[in-house]
């Protein structure tokens, strides 16, 4: 059976701020978490594409963040697959969604 982690967390936008202005900033939080990753671990410089376009940044790998909307509800999601670091017949399916 494999593994299965989970964690959510709730933003809370300032009122002062708006909602937009920290959906987007969450956004690029959530964007740079994986960029930053690539240039760490594996020595690569990775743009997400915010269209819904998979990236394939080396073999076993994909980016790929999708937006939705509906009514007044937005809906990001990053979907990142990459292998483990020390069996490389697992894989790492990190997914994190942001919802306004």
């Amino acid at each position: 059976m494999p593994n299965l982690y989970s964690i959510q967390f709730e933003v809370l936008a300032d009122p002062e701020r708006g909602a937009d202005v920290v959906f987007e900033e969450l956004r690029s939080v959530v964007s740079s978490w994986a960029r930053d990753s690539y240039r760490r671990k594996w020595n690569l410089d990775v743009l997400v594409q915010p269209n819904g376009e998979m990236v394939v940044p080396v073999p076993k790998h994909s980016l790929q963040l999708m937006t939705g909307s509906a009514a007044s509800v937005t809906l990001d999601r990053l979907r990142w697959v990459h292998p483990d670091d020390k069996d490389d017949s697992r894989s790492w399916v990190p997914t994190a969604e942001d919802m306004r």
